[in-house]
């Protein structure tokens, strides 16, 4: 046994008062030392013992590494967190230049439109005036007829 574990880590021994015969020995063996006999067996559960020690370790391995950096993925996540907040501020401030830039469009349309519809209402205004005028001569110009027979013989454009 002392060539497989290492006595004072794996196992300890104490000795005991025999009644007869050989002296008494008490062996106690740690739960290390179980692990390495078992891991030393050339058998099945032997095979079994040392794949589920080193399942262990490697899960100790990762939950340890998992521990040691815990402010990795933190750091992580507030770089791309501050990302996004310059992103975001910046996609902001696009929207409020493009609200700015369209409310001056609106205001010139607006104008612009106002401008158009003074000119329309002119227009219209001029062109009232135009047909009354128009609509006054003719009448003018029946009553000189009838007044005078030698301007029947003059005819208006439109009158043919």
């Amino acid at each position: 046994m002392s060539k497989a574990l290492n006595e004072g880590v794996d196992f300890s021994r104490t000795s005991g008062k025999s009644s007869g015969g050989r002296p008494k020995q008490k062996i106690f063996i740690s739960i290390d030392g179980f692990k390495s006999l078992g891991m030393f067996s050339q058998t099945e559960q032997g095979k079994a013992i040392r794949n589920y020690f080193l399942e262990c370790e490697r899960i100790a391995k990762d939950v340890a590494v998992m521990k040691s950096q815990p402010q990795l993925p933190s750091e992580v996540c507030k770089k791309k967190l501050a990302a996004h907040h310059v992103k975001v501020e910046g996609i902001r401030q696009k929207i409020a230049a493009t609200e700015k830039a369209l409310a001056n469009l609106r205001a010139d349309l607006l104008i612009a439109v106002r401008e158009q519809v003074a000119e329309a209402k002119a227009f219209t205004e001029a062109y009232s005036e135009v047909g009354e005028e128009y609509v006054r001569c003719t009448e003018v110009l029946t009553r000189a007829k009838a007044l005078n027979p030698y301007l029947n013989n003059v005819t208006h454009k439109d009158s043919k």
